[in-house]
């Protein structure tokens, strides 16, 4: 006789959560390279900004650098979003090819709504980087559909790949990439607001005659169309609508990557964890390209008043 516990009539047991969320082994597991880059951060934002630089040029190539990885993930995600949606023609189609497995319901639900609404970056970036390069949305468009280094597009091919052969690893970049604009991201907008907006509004960095004439042409149009207009400070991918400045988005986004903790199996755990590491190794890589493409020196002399000067070493692996 079967005991009640053995019973094929009995349901199934729920799944016990993991002794720890998959956010604090994501954290566990990235503390070391974390650490790494954000030394590599901290150290060279000064050369972006006053009085060593005098326009956001050098701030312009590294957002643009960085804003490939973010506008990837969020695309990706979308695509998903659209996968769940009832009916859907690309789910039908998915569903019928031999070769893909779609992500199973309960992953796929998590995955489509994974970021809240106010978190998505890739419209304020794409208005930061607008402005910063004096780009209309068409030419900035035409201008990020070209890689800024052999880095960025092995991270990009990396990650697109990778998310269309295991969904749940773009968990991983959600935590990483978001959550750092929450931590990290707060410290580098205070350096950043802290540049006067005579630093920000001066010229874009040099690109062909025919856009600097769409500039010259657009520049001209917009000051008929908004006399009284004050243009906006670039900052938007740091910042976030509403009174609480973000915090809301932030709860709401942690709330929801917790029911991954029910969602994923081990392996897919591991392969999250895994894939972050991968996350922070390409990033340090990004910085070191950027590096190489701009020139960062080993160190600076930045003259101060009173006559002390202050030197500025800018760490390496």
């Amino acid at each position: 006789m079967l005991s009640q516990e053995n019973s094929p009539n009995m349901p199934a047991p729920p799944l016990s959560p993991p002794p720890s969320s998959l956010s604090a082994e994501i954290n566990a597991a990235t503390r070391q390279p974390h650490t790494t880059l954000n030394r590599f951060l901290t150290s060279r934002l000064p050369l972006a900004l006053p009085p060593i630089s005098s326009s956001p040029r050098l701030y312009t190539h590294g957002l643009t650098h960085f804003a490939h990885i973010y506008l990837t993930i969020e695309s990706l995600l979308s695509d998903l979003s659209d996968l769940s949606t009832p009916r859907n023609p690309s789910l039908s189609l998915l569903l019928s090819s031999p070769d893909t497995t779609p992500p199973r319901p309960a992953l796929l639900s998590l995955l489509s709504t994974l970021l809240p609404p106010g978190l998505p970056r890739s419209t304020r970036l794409k208005q930061d980087l607008a402005q910063l390069y004096g780009l209309s949305d068409v030419d900035l468009a035409a201008h990020l559909s070209h890689f800024p280094g052999e880095v960025v597009q092995d991270f990009a091919a990396h990650l697109t790949a990778t998310a269309q052969a295991r969904p749940h690893v773009l968990l991983a970049y959600a935590w990483v990439l978001y959550m750092a604009l929450f931590s990290g991201g707060r410290w580098i907008r205070a350096q950043l607001a802290s540049a006067p907006r005579e630093f920000w509004l001066s010229a874009p960095p040099a690109s062909s005659s025919r856009d600097r004439r769409r500039r010259a042409d657009a520049s001209q149009q917009d000051s008929i169309n908004n006399l009284d207009a004050t243009p906006e400070v670039p900052l938007r991918f740091f910042n976030f609508e509403g009174e609480a400045d973000g915090e809301d988005v932030k709860a709401e986004f942690k709330a929801g990557f917790a029911a991954a903790d029910m969602v994923l199996t081990q392996a897919e755990r591991r392969d999250v964890i895994g894939e972050a590491l991968s996350i922070f190794a390409f990033s340090i890589r990004v910085v070191e390209e950027l590096d190489c493409l701009l020139a960062t020196p080993k160190h600076i002399v930045v003259p101060m008043k009173g006559g002390v000067d202050l030197t500025i070493v800018f760490h390496e692996r």
